[in-house]
């Protein structure tokens, strides 16, 4: 264990104060000598965070303090394409030599703050989302997640009345792409290898628009 500091806010970046964040499954995984990411220590495991802006750089215009955020975990270096971080300076398999790596990555958080490119930070509405809608903080942070099955679902050309298999649909992206095509207006039918599962998946979502093929064809 190690104490950090709080971040200091730099330009083209702010500092966020971590209400909740995000961590799979697969994070003890990830963290294994099997696993093919790469990171160096010390840093702190974590995804994608909502929070509310704690300081602000001078190129800010349109982020105010206190302001909720979501805030995105991949970051791209600005000078190739070929490099980037997940969380705190996770790479993948392919990735540059240990002495080319930012130490800012390591830097960029602690448990309770975070510094972060401001293209990486979108702003919540949070009399809408909170107030109005209901949803809780701990609620926004799965937004991500649900935006990535969001665009693969338009990908498809997904409309209202259409029916949508899902294989494996147990996982937690594809989980979550059940949800999300729902709301956009379609049926959906559901399969995997653990049907306990897919049926509690079912169980959150009655009206009969959620569908069960299991492992048995059932």
């Amino acid at each position: 264990m190690k104490e950090i500091d709080t971040p200091n806010v730099t330009l083209g970046s702010l500092v966020v104060r971590v209400l909740t964040v995000h961590c799979g499954l697969d994070i003890p995984f990830t963290l294994s000598s099997q696993s093919p990411f790469t990171w160096l220590a010390p840093f702190i495991p974590g995804g994608e965070v909502v929070g509310r802006v704690h300081a602000t750089g001078p190129d800010t215009t349109s982020l105010s303090i206190g302001q909720l955020v979501l805030v995105d975990s991949s970051v791209c270096a600005t000078t190739t394409r070929t490099f980037s971080c997940f969380g705190t300076c996770l790479t993948g398999p392919r990735h540059p030599p240990r002495s080319s790596w930012p130490t800012t990555g390591r830097l960029l958080a602690s448990p309770n703050m975070r510094r972060v490119p401001l293209e990486n930070a979108c702003a919540l509405h949070e009399d809408v989302l909170c107030r109005q809608m209901g949803h809780s903080i701990l609620g926004l942070v799965y937004q991500l997640v649900q935006l990535i099955t969001y665009g693969g679902m338009r990908g498809l050309c997904l409309h209202a009345g259409e029916t949508i298999i899902v294989a494996l649909a147990t996982g937690a992206r594809s989980g979550a792409g059940v949800g999300v095509a729902l709301a956009m207006g379609a049926k959906v039918v559901t399969t995997g290898r653990n049907e306990e599962a897919l049926w509690k998946l079912q169980a959150r979502f009655p009206g009969g628009r959620v569908g069960v093929r299991g492992a048995h064809g059932g």
